[in-house]
């Protein structure tokens, strides 16, 4: 039954994206016609940038689709328990085009989470994830991004790879997240006392 449900789950994150992959289309569109920009055949301008975003999301590898994808980390938390649940990663087989684990990254409870701003490269304060990518943000960072042009207009996401076009409105507060960086920053300063104190000991 579990493995049902995961098969669902991956279906569900394979539906949202082409939702995605439409929303950015139609975006694409509507900023070509703010801008007065001529779109000689609408609808084959739609069914051409919709069909393109849709092959790239299907030659992603199966980690690339879903282990960095909330949902499904939260649905693999609930079944597993914290303390004993693997990286996500265990669960899929890598493939060519999965980069190789960073430093930068932690894995608390079997989650794999870069807590690093894409904008400022540092750790993320205030966090604000985009809606549509889910991609996070420096509050700061992301709002300088925007200064200067008109209220509801769009860029492309600062994350490295990510082809989203995101607005200010779709960057949420994200309280869950900004825990785990808290959690992350004592993680890290207990580790740093704890090699210190090690230094301490050999120096004695």
């Amino acid at each position: 039954e579990i493995g049902e449900l995961d098969t669902i789950m991956r279906e569900l994150i394979d539906i949202s994206a082409k939702f995605n992959s439409s929303r950015q289309t139609l975006d694409d569109l509507y900023q070509k016609i703010s801008r007065e920009e001529e779109v000689a055949n609408v609808k084959a301008h739609y069914k051409e940038g919709y069909e393109a975003l849709d092959k790239e999301y299907a030659k992603k590898t199966t980690r690339q689709k879903y282990v960095k994808v909330p949902e499904y980390v939260d649905f693999k938390s609930v079944i597993w328990v914290q303390k004993s649940m693997p990286p996500l990663t265990n669960f899929f087989e890598k493939e060519v085009g999965d980069e190789s684990d960073s430093d930068d990254e932690l894995e608390i409870g079997g989650q794999t989470q870069d807590y690093k701003c894409p904008i400022t490269l540092s750790l993320l304060k205030d966090p604000l994830t985009a809606q549509g990518c889910k991609h996070a943000y420096s509050a700061d960072a992301i709002r300088a991004s925007f200064q200067g042009k008109m209220r509801g207009a769009s860029i492309p996401c600062p994350a490295a790879g990510c082809r989203a076009r995101i607005t200010l409105e779709m960057c949420r507060p994200d309280k869950n997240l900004a825990k785990r960086v808290k959690a992350y920053e004592r993680r890290m300063a207990r580790q740093e006392e704890q090699e210190a104190s090690d230094v301490e000991e050999v120096i004695d």
